[in-house]
């Protein structure tokens, strides 16, 4: 019967710079390199998707913070106006140029904040435009690493349908539909199987060994190893 590590080995054959890469990452953390691929892909799409979440939020953030602040200058603003109108005599002048010198130093507050909030969106662009390009590397790499697999998981599906062709042909040829699976020893019909693995056990075929008779039985094994 097929291993794990052979079916592992057969589903992840990748480009020898990402194979390299790949083994030393999986030694490393003690992992399945099959595994360990299925987590980076999984781990790269989120830091991706975070990333972009991320910078958005922020600027978002920040774009709602000087419409506050604007918000509440034109407010100070249309009062003073009022209150100036309402208030034409000589002994209110000095309380509306008081409220002008308010408005004046929140104005400068306004516009010390609008100058940050500005410097603040051009360092998150400057820094968005900086790692374009590695997330654009990173991009490529896994459109690479996801094409190979699925390229691979076709590969090995077509390997499958070839093994149970293989066993149908046997069966027909020595003129029998049903064996009995090597591995849990219970009764298979040939003809009925979708995939070469026991319903049983889940025990893959790669052969049939002996025939039908009287004295034997014919029985799906893994491979000539396992005769």
């Amino acid at each position: 019967m097929a291993t794990e590590s052979e079916r592992s080995q057969r589903a992840t054959r990748l480009p020898p710079d990402l194979e390299a890469w790949l083994e030393e990452l999986a030694e490393e953390h003690g992992l399945d390199r099959d595994r360990l691929l299925e987590r980076l892909l999984e781990a790269n799409r989120h830091a991706l998707e975070d990333g972009d979440a991320d910078r958005t939020e922020r600027v978002e953030s920040l774009e709602a913070e000087l419409d506050e602040k604007i918000d509440d200058i034109r407010a100070r603003m249309l009062q003073l106006k009022r209150q100036t109108e309402s208030k034409a005599s000589a002994e209110h002048d000095h309380e509306a140029f008081d409220r002008f010198d308010d408005l004046e130093a929140q104005l400068m507050q306004a516009e010390s904040a609008v100058s940050e909030l500005e410097t603040d969106i051009e360092e998150l662009a400057a820094a968005a435009e900086a790692n374009e390009e590695t997330l654009e590397t990173t991009r490529e790499r896994l459109r690479r690493v996801a094409t190979v697999v699925v390229r691979l998981r076709q590969q090995m599906h077509g390997d499958e349908d070839d093994h149970l062709q293989k066993l149908r042909q046997i069966a027909a040829q020595r003129g029998f539909e049903t064996a009995n699976c090597r591995a849990c020893g219970n009764a298979v019909n040939i003809s009925l199987l979708s995939e070469p693995i026991c319903p049983h056990c889940s025990a893959r075929f790669g052969d049939i060994a002996g025939d039908n008779g009287f004295f034997s039985t014919p029985k799906l094994v893994g491979g000539s190893d396992d005769q």
